[in-house]
This record gives structure tokens, sequence and C-alpha cells, in this order.
């Protein structure tokens, strides 16, 4: 896994651009999106995936209301690896996140 972060500040907001990569090895990639020769039918072949490198982009802020609660957001777009994208179970070669949340920070 390997990012590079370039976060700001404004005076009681915080924002961060990330940009990243995460490598996975075939057996992992083969685990959960593999389909053994058991698992096949007509419409989904067996499928053993190699390794892959996936790449994503991320955007966070959090606001400091008070000195004790603050909101965050993020949203990130994963652009998976052909490992990923091609198996028989993967309809899609990205996966959008979307987060939002509230917190008390002692």
């Amino acid at each position: 896994w390997l990012s590079w972060s370039h976060p700001w500040f404004t005076r009681s907001n915080e924002f961060t651009l990330t940009l990243g990569m995460e490598w996975k090895s075939a057996n992992l990639i083969s685990y959960y999106y593999g389909v053994r020769e058991d698992e096949a039918f007509k419409g989904r072949p067996a499928y053993t995936a190699g390794s892959g490198t996936s790449t994503f982009i991320r955007f966070a802020a959090r606001h400091a209301f008070s000195e004790h609660w603050h909101l965050v957001g993020m949203v990130e777009n994963e652009f998976l690896s052909s490992a990923i994208s091609d198996s028989p179970i993967v309809d899609q070669n990205n996966v959008a996140t979307f987060f939002a949340g509230l917190f008390y920070q002692f």
C-alpha cells in the first residue's frame, strides 16, 4: 500500500486529498474474486486471478463545531485492477465510497 496525501487547513476546517495504490497478491484476489471449477456454470466461467494493483483518489474533510465536536466526511473512488475487474463475479471496474460522521473528541 502506497499513498501520498496533501492536507490543508483553515481556522476550523481540515481538508486532505490522497492519491494511492494497493497491490494484492494472486492468492488474495483469487480467494475473493476467483471462481473455482466446481463453482462455474454457464454465464459464470471458472476464473483464477493473478496479482494486481488498484489505485484510488480520496478527499476527506473535517469541520470543528467546537473544541470537542467535529463533523467528518470522505469520498473515495477506487479503480480496480484488471485482475479483479476481469472476474466474472465483478461487474464494475471501480468502487465509490462515501462516509459522513459526527464525533466527540475528549
